[in-house]
């Protein structure tokens, strides 16, 4: 069918051309038709959606001719946008959606663009990229909830495609062609969440922080230059251990999960009084230490002794180090075993 404007008010908007397919239309012979009230619903709405995206992205200038086009289509699927010639077309595919999943499937394909102007790294090779792709889903489903419109749309999540996965580190693993549904934009969309809802980032701050990879990404944001992906994945499988998935209500974001308790280990050999620095990463926030012998064979194993041991300071730094001083009361060098509990 043809894609006709009959009935729409305020169109063209400052930045959108609308169109919907002509079997869309409400008439007499197909009384049930969306159309046109839900893309007027969507005219109402799209300006003030474009200038909360811009202000996201800093109000880059845009790289095609505005008004771009917007088609809604009778397919449903989701939504693809086209780039000839200056001429940016997008393809809303809602369904039987409202009007709040054509505005969750517009705002997933225009912050493409944002990405792609702001040249942070969000935005992958000709195309978003997994962790773009990871990024369009989070903008799109906090501006549902921004809104108060619920959740995104059911058949949307994405998050379970890793998890139900081997659960592979594509948060410095991206894949700059790939936009998805898959394990490795699952991926990126899950870990955006924890920085959002488990390390408690605002979502500017994290469209800021673009980077060539999420870890870069998270090493923006927290200042922290290690890798993050151990962390996350220990706290992501402590929840939903093996290849289980979120049960919801939000499918895309079990976040926050409480932190699991770690043990951690140091060999070392000495006596006297000494220093030690221990590089955590600033992800891991609770520490407590205690140290021991170590002996025994054919393998070594943690004992109480006759040397007295003792942790006199602990001094964690902002660069995610901890600063340990030990003293070893005994005449000769010792082999000793620190503990660390971690949360």
């Amino acid at each position: 069918m043809a894609q006709i404007t009959t009935g729409l008010i305020g169109n063209p908007t400052a930045h959108y051309s609308f169109s919907y397919d002509s079997s869309l239309r409400c008439t007499v012979f197909n009384p049930t038709g969306p159309e046109p009230a839900r893309t007027n619903a969507l005219i109402r709405a799209c300006e003030a959606d474009f200038n909360w995206m811009s202000g996201l992205f800093g109000n880059p200038a845009l790289d095609y001719n505005i008004p771009c086009t917007v088609q809604v289509t009778q397919n449903s699927g989701g939504a693809r946008w086209s780039l000839s010639g200056g001429n940016l077309t997008v393809t809303l595919n809602p369904g039987n959606g409202d009007s709040g999943m054509c505005r969750y499937l517009l705002v997933s394909e225009m912050t493409e663009q944002f990405m792609r102007e702001q040249g942070r790294g969000w935005y992958g090779t000709r195309t978003e990229g997994s962790q773009g792709e990871g990024l369009s889903r989070f903008l799109a489903a906090r501006l549902l909830a921004i809104n108060g419109l619920g959740l995104p749309p059911a058949g949307f999540d994405n998050s379970n495609l890793w998890m139900n996965s081997p659960r592979n580190d594509y948060v410095k693993n991206i894949n700059k062609t790939d936009d998805g549904p898959d394990a490795i934009t699952g991926c990126a969309l899950l870990f955006i969440y924890y920085l959002f809802s488990q390390l408690g980032y605002a979502i500017n701050q994290i469209v800021a922080a673009g980077a060539p990879t999420l870890v870069g990404v998270y090493n923006n944001l927290t200042g922290d230059p290690g890798d993050p992906f151990p962390y996350f994945k220990a706290l992501v499988d402590s929840a939903f251990p093996g290849t289980s998935t979120i049960p919801g209500p939000d499918l895309d974001n079990p976040f926050p999960l409480a932190k699991p308790v770690q043990i951690w280990t140091w060999d070392g050999w000495g006596w006297g009084t000494f220093d030690i620095a221990f590089a955590f990463g600033r992800s891991v926030l609770n520490r407590q230490v205690s140290i021991c012998e170590l002996g025994g064979q054919p393998l070594d194993y943690p004992f109480i002794g006759a040397a007295t041991m003792t942790v006199l300071n602990v001094a964690p730094t902002d660069d995610g180090v901890v600063n340990v001083r030990f003293e070893i009361q005994w005449p000769s060098v010792l082999q000793w075993r620190a503990t660390f509990f971690i949360a």
